[in-house]
Parts: structure tokens; C-alpha cells; sequence
């Protein structure tokens, strides 16, 4: 090979590297975006997860002056948050 395209080869691998980084610093941050913007709501539905699978330790003392029992579920996920809304309905009523 010549040594102007051994030059070439070596700025086009260059470029390439930088290139292919770049976009993934790109797909990165869009899920990170992604999940920022949800972050709120996954959090409150966690904490609300975290109560209902741990009712039974019994931490309120008189649970029957109970009257609302508040849940937070994003919009976008309407048959997730159906399936999870019947769990904590279910758990509710066992107790």
C-alpha cells in the first residue's frame, strides 16, 4: 500500500472510533431523558409497591379509620398500571 493510503486508513479508523462513540453518547443520554422524565412517578410508584408489599407488618395500628389510600401511575402505561391497581385492590382487601 501506498503511504497516503496508510494515512487514510489511519484518519478514517480515527473518525470512525469518534463517530461511533458520539452516537453512543447520543442513545445514552435519550434514555436518560427518557427516564428523567418519568422518574418522579416511578418513584412514587415504588414507595406505593413498597407499602402494599409490606402491609402485613402491621405499622399502622388502627387500620380500619383508613379512609383513602392514594396511588400514583403514569398515564402512558394504562394496562400495567390496571394489573397493578388490581394487586393493591386484592392485597387491600385481604387485609
Amino acid at each position: 500500500m501506498s503511504p497516503i493510503l496508510n494515512v487514510l486508513f489511519f484518519f478514517l479508523s480515527l473518525f470512525m472510533c469518534i463517530h461511533l462513540l458520539n452516537m453512543l453518547i447520543a442513545v445514552m443520554g435519550q434514555s436518560f431523558d427518557e427516564n428523567a422524565l418519568i422518574a418522579d412517578s416511578n418513584r412514587k410508584i415504588s414507595q406505593l409497591e413498597f407499602v402494599v408489599n409490606n402491609w402485613w407488618i402491621n405499622p399502622i395500628k388502627d387500620k380500619n379509620k383508613i379512609i383513602y389510600f392514594v396511588a400514583a401511575f403514569n398515564v402512558m402505561d394504562e394496562d400495567d398500571n390496571e394489573s397493578k391497581l388490581d394487586s393493591i385492590v386484592s392485597t387491600l382487601g385481604d387485609v
